[in-house]
């Protein structure tokens, strides 16, 4: 079985180049201080000969800042769609909002123990619960939480790696994110 090899080149931007067949993949990355920079990749069984004006180079840790920058910033954003869902418990769907976590923590923290109290589903239909059903409910926001943050942490160091100065590799944060996440559960 063959590995592919990719790796960062650059050649002066002034030059018309034509590339040669046969290479797996070529990608335009961006043009940087009068060269262009191509990420290329192609079969090491059948290394292809590129023109003499190729040569190997690093990416600018400008670029590779930006270009991490990018792919966290859709990792982060991944996190919050999840983190913000709403929960289910015992067959009531719950808003886990920034705000319905910071009034359940407030009952909680300040809640007597015996008394029941009324939460509005998402329905708005007013749902009695106690003061362990709220700890359950937070408990289970709380597990989401660490979960998914793992996943994130995950999907962040494999950014690094493929997204480093001399290999620029293609990266799909949806995907990894699936990847991870079922990674998770079968741990």
């Amino acid at each position: 079985m063959s590995a592919n090899i990719n790796k960062v080149y650059r050649y002066p931007s002034e030059l018309q180049l034509k590339f040669p067949e046969g290479l797996s993949e070529i990608r335009f990355l961006s043009e940087i201080d009068g060269f262009n920079y191509l990420s290329v990749k192609q079969n090491e069984d059948n290394n292809i000969t590129l023109p003499d004006e190729f040569e190997e180079s690093e990416l600018p840790e400008t670029f590779l800042k930006e270009a991490r920058q990018e792919q966290y910033e859709k990792a982060e954003s991944l996190r919050k769609n999840y983190q913000f869902k709403n929960v289910i418990y015992n067959d009531i769907e719950l808003s886990a909002s920034q705000m319905a976590r910071q009034n359940m923590l407030g009952v909680v923290l300040s809640g007597e123990l015996d008394i029941s109290y009324y939460w509005k589903d998402i329905k708005e239909n007013p749902q009695e619960f106690t003061m362990d059903d709220f700890k359950e409910i937070l408990k289970i926001i709380s597990n989401r939480d660490s979960k998914l943050y793992y996943i994130e942490s995950q999907v962040k160091k494999e950014i690094d790696a493929k997204l480093s100065p001399n290999s620029l590799q293609l990266f799909d944060a949806d995907s990894s994110w699936k990847n991870h996440e079922e990674a998770y559960l079968k741990n």
